[in-house]
């Protein structure tokens, strides 16, 4: 996306295009990853320009950097497999939707990474609940992704709940600003007030961090539950329903 916006111009998306495959070709080991290649046939074609995805065949064709491009069965057979001068660079691999077990093993062994990145800690059970969520809710979608997307949109929405300041430190905060007045003197009954206030949100900010450090919030099944209902716009009577048929 970011390599067709703007790119009006003839000529100026090959150009983009020429620029990263020479740095990736400089880059010992690097392998081009294209999430979506579907979205790249006809991305950027301008009257007398190509798109992205005839400007890939000539870097497939050299073979000088390994590519990987991803998409649906439903967007190959609609976008891509009618190209045979495309199709034909690539080595089909078809990967199937794995069961839940296989979806379950990859959660759980990717979780240390994804809660050491958004800092926030989850019971063990909310793997399972995800998964069962998941399958409840969104049929449409393939596992694992969907599992994926929704346990990181979970300890997302968590981490903003759980470093959102406390209502303590908000209050002192707003002491602050009610409390500045433009051309301060220093030594001033004002200045000096502003300085009482902003020493103590100091001190308080430095000690609600040290124990969030300490001890990292943890998503209980609860708070899981409630973090996708918002998200996806699930009642309370449909949860309901959802449990009573597991």
């Amino acid at each position: 996306t970011k390599l067709v916006s703007g790119s009006g111009m003839v000529g100026q998306l090959e150009s983009r295009m020429s620029n990263l495959l020479t740095e990736l070709e400089a880059e010992e080991d690097a392998i081009l990853i294209v999430p979506n290649i579907a979205e790249t046939v006809g991305a950027g074609n301008k009257e007398g320009a190509m798109d992205v995805a005839n400007l890939l065949k000539s870097f497939l064709i050299s073979e000088k950097i390994p590519i990987v491009a991803i998409c649906t069965q439903s967007e190959y057979k609609k976008n891509i497999e009618k190209d045979n001068s495309l199709t034909n660079l690539f080595e089909i691999q078809r990967v199937e939707e794995p069961p839940k077990e296989e979806t379950r093993k990859m959660l759980v062994n990717s979780l240390e990474r994804l809660q050491e990145f958004h800092c926030v800690n989850i019971e063990l059970a909310v793997i399972d609940e995800i998964i069962n969520l998941c399958e409840r809710f969104l049929p449409y979608r393939k596992f694992p992704e969907k599992a994926f997307d929704v346990l990181d949109s979970i300890l997302a929405a968590n981490k903003n709940i759980a470093y959102t300041h406390p209502k303590e430190i908000s209050a002192i905060e707003d002491k602050i600003v009610q409390s500045l007045r433009p051309n301060m003197e220093k030594g001033s009954r004002e200045f000096k007030r502003v300085e009482k206030l902003s020493g103590k949100y100091a001190r308080e900010l430095e000690k609600w961090g040290t124990k969030i450090a300490k001890h990292p919030p943890v998503v209980s099944v609860k708070e899981a539950i409630s973090s996708f209902a918002e998200r996806h716009k699930i009642t309370d009577n449909q949860l309901k329903q959802a449990h009573t048929n597991l």
